[in-house]
């Protein structure tokens, strides 16, 4: 599907993603961005 592989859209996915992964985890803010490094 590419109209999903565009960067706006990935970026708003990502988001989501992220805000449901702070809300199930309680990741500190430093600690997601120390994985992020790591991964993306």
């Amino acid at each position: 599907h590419a109209a999903l592989d565009s960067p706006r859209i990935r970026r708003t996915v990502h988001g989501e993603w992220t805000t449901t992964f702070y809300r199930k985890h309680s990741v500190s803010k430093r600690i997601w961005e120390e994985l992020q490094s790591l991964y993306l």
